[in-house]
């Protein structure tokens, strides 16, 4: 008996039991029916496999850079669309304009209305206004490349640097919030109402 699938859709996918009519049909229907499944889950297991491979190909989307008493770490997480920035210790125009140029490689990467968590938490100082141009080049590429809503990780007692960003950022920016952690400034990008009624 020739079987297709797509005649047995047709025919009992409306129905929500089979009758006693059915049930000669049904016999020889079920083996027929677990062969089916066996071979999708067997395509399903060989999809996981080619994707796990596609995965491991993708380019590394974490960098991180130092010079001088500057570090800089810079990740995208495509499954959130989320930009992670940090930013730790002195910061010279030698070392913004490498950091700024890992941030800009990276953007291609991201999709439109992508978010941006900034950590400056541990920065502690710049020592050249020329930082300000490099953090605004950062701050245009960012709207050219559709940022959506930023968060910035601020060190309460160092009040200098965040009116620093303030400059050389948030005037390119839709919505900036400030947070005291990654966890809170996550929460903050997760919860898209609360993230707004501040």
């Amino acid at each position: 008996m020739d079987i297709s699938i797509e005649e047995l859709k047709k025919v009992h996918a409306k129905k929500t039991k089979a009758s006693i009519i059915d049930a000669e049909e049904m016999r020889i229907i079920i083996p027929v029916l677990l062969r089916e499944i066996v071979s999708l889950e067997k395509k399903l297991s060989e999809s996981e496999k080619y994707i796990a491979i596609l995965e491991a190909k993708k380019p590394k989307l974490t960098r991180e850079g130092e010079s001088g008493k500057a570090q800089w770490k810079i990740k995208y997480c495509d499954k959130k669309n989320r930009l992670y920035i940090k930013l730790k210790g002195v910061f010279n125009s030698k070392s913004a304009k490498s950091a700024s140029n890992t941030v800009i490689a990276f953007l291609s990467h991201t999709q439109k209305q992508f978010d941006v968590i900034n950590d400056i938490s541990e920065l502690e100082a710049v020592t050249d206004l020329k930082v300000l141009f490099h953090l605004k080049k950062v701050g245009f590429s960012l709207k050219q490349f559709g940022v959506g809503r930023s968060v910035r990780i601020l060190n309460e007692e160092n009040k200098i640097i965040p009116k620093l960003f303030e400059k050389g950022l948030d005037e390119f920016n839709n919505i900036v919030t400030n947070a005291d952690s990654l966890e809170e400034a996550e929460k903050l990008l997760d919860n898209n109402e609360k993230f707004l009624k501040l």
